[in-house]
């Protein structure tokens, strides 16, 4: 945990210390970083706004920027979602939650968190860098269309969407946007990680 102190970028909202707090007799770890009081994506989205095409860019380019520099550093993030994502005074946003102690285990997930989660991961795989990539991918594509895909009856009807079939197109959805914003969006968001880009560099 000592090396998240060391951890300074400017796509990263950085901890200043952290601990266990015991609430109704329930241990849960906590983390004290800097404060950045703009709000976060998942709050921006709730409000029926989205993200223009060039504004999904600036915050793909700027979370990638922020999950390589973790994986370097030898940390998986392994809950990549707009709650998540923080934006700063300069409207550009942070990634926050680096560190937190979270189950690895899909069975154990919150709905929300499931909704991003990589399909491998409801095959019991161990979150990894490729698994941040896929949760940024089911976030960007929220931020354009308004819409998470393979949302269904339960987490087990979402899982098994996602280990079957592809997302709908997203030119399909967006026929406005560039082809290339299209064919990267997919690319992240490929059911077999090695078709993924293997970094976010």
């Amino acid at each position: 945990m000592q090396q998240l102190f060391a951890m300074n970028h400017p796509t990263l909202v950085c901890i200043d210390d952290w601990g266990d707090t015991v609430i109704d007799g329930v241990k849960h770890a906590f983390n004290v970083t800097e404060f950045h009081g703009q709000g976060t994506l998942r709050e921006f989205l709730d409000r029926g706004r989205r993200l223009s095409p060039s504004q999904a860019l600036v915050v793909g380019i700027d979370v990638c920027r922020a999950l390589h520099h973790a994986h370097q550093s030898g940390f998986v993030h392994g809950d990549v979602r707009p709650a998540n994502l923080i934006f700063g005074e300069d409207a550009r946003v942070r990634l926050t939650g680096l560190g937190t102690k979270r189950s690895a285990n899909a069975e154990q997930m919150s709905l929300e968190q499931a909704k991003y989660a990589a399909p491998e991961i409801g095959l019991g795989s161990v979150p990894n860098g490729q698994t941040d990539i896929y949760s940024l991918a089911i976030t960007l594509l929220e931020s354009i269309t308004g819409e998470v895909p393979f949302v269904g009856e339960s987490d087990a009807d979402t899982a098994l969407a996602r280990l079957q079939r592809e997302p709908t197109d997203l030119g399909r959805l967006r026929p406005s946007l560039a082809p290339q914003l299209v064919k990267v969006i997919h690319t992240l968001l490929a059911r077999n990680p090695d078709h993924r880009y293997a970094t976010g560099k």
